[in-house]
């Protein structure tokens, strides 16, 4: 019974680790086809990680075998260092994204400086993961595990701790701030479980945690990208009808301009950035399309521009007042 059990539970990982690669596979082919027409620079930055985590549940995938196979053998061995390699390079593409966010919302470039010694800590550890597979080197998986960790939680950290409290940012970076609690959340368990050997549901006990909670950390992560991209399509497919409206407001090229990536969620900061102009001419933009359409706020603004140029209230709201 106990047996049958264990076995009907694997099957259940192997489904969950197929459901992972299937939603992970779209979600990475749609921000490759479609993330730069969603107005944000930051979506393309989510494919390496991605990638990453999609190889190591596809290397479980491919691993994977059920009670009458059990035997970690060289092939299984191969797989947990390929999906090992893929972990430790994971820190530091989780620290060069974080990083990037920084930039790209106008927060602190300084930290992208210190990148590339990231970088050289990881190839380093790498190197020793690699070397300790050959030959015996001391404190080498601790080693390996410490730095590992350090890269990992200071990138969730970071980007939970210092984009958290800035409200006008990106929606990719709202989007690296959700997955950065969501890890601050799945680290723990599955480091405390390979320290003290704690035995969860669905995974088996002759293989790590970390490898097994692959397809299970895939999938959580996906949830806030889902819900970022479709927030993407609906930008993308009101766009289009919302710029056909502003011409019924007699505004400029560049107020047309300003008005999209106001739209689009931008704020002042990623406006002057994107059209190469000072903050305050971004505000004087702001300020004649907020008369021209008589509204007071971006909300007012939003709401609209997504009305339909038919649409009464809409007509009521640019009409010249009457004269008496």
């Amino acid at each position: 019974m106990v047996e049958r059990y264990t076995s009907g539970m694997e099957y259940l990982s192997v489904i969950i680790a197929f459901l992972s690669l299937l939603s992970g596979s779209f979600i990475i082919i749609g921000i490759a086809l479609y993330g730069k027409r969603f107005g944000d620079r930051g979506s393309s930055d989510l494919l390496p990680g991605m990638g990453l985590l999609f190889v190591m549940t596809l290397v479980y995938f491919a691993h994977a075998r059920f009670p009458d196979t059990a035997q970690v053998n060289d092939f299984d061995r191969i797989m947990i260092s390929a999906a090992m390699v893929c972990r430790l390079c994971l820190g530091f593409v989780w620290i060069w994204f974080m990083h990037k966010h920084l930039v790209l919302n106008m927060i602190d470039s300084r930290r992208l400086a210190i990148t590339p010694y990231f970088a050289v800590l990881t190839v380093a550890n790498i190197f020793l993961y690699i070397l300790s597979c050959f030959v015996t080197v001391p404190w080498a998986n601790t080693i390996n595990s410490v730095v590992l960790a350090v890269c990992l939680f200071y990138a969730a950290g970071s980007g939970v701790v210092i984009l958290w409290k800035h409200l006008e940012l990106l929606p990719s970076t709202r989007t690296t701030i959700n997955v950065a609690a969501l890890s601050l959340i799945i680290y723990p368990l599955v480091s405390l479980a390979d320290v003290f050997n704690f035995p969860y549901p669905l995974f088996r006990p002759d293989f790590p945690v970390w490898f097994q909670s692959q397809p299970f950390y895939f999938l959580a992560v996906q949830i806030p990208i889902l819900w970022y991209m479709k927030h993407g399509l609906i930008l993308e497919r009101n766009k289009k009808s919302a710029m056909n409206n502003s011409q019924c407001f007699n505004l400029s090229a560049r107020e047309r301009e300003v008005a999209e990536l106001l739209f689009n969620g931008g704020s002042y900061k990623e406006i002057a950035y994107a059209l190469n102009i000072s903050m305050a001419t971004v505000k004087t933009h702001v300020v004649n399309i907020y008369e021209k359409t008589k509204v007071k706020n971006k909300a007012e603004l939003i709401r609209l521009l997504q009305s339909a140029p038919s649409d009464p209230a809409v007509k009521d709201h640019h009409a010249e007042p009457a004269v008496s």
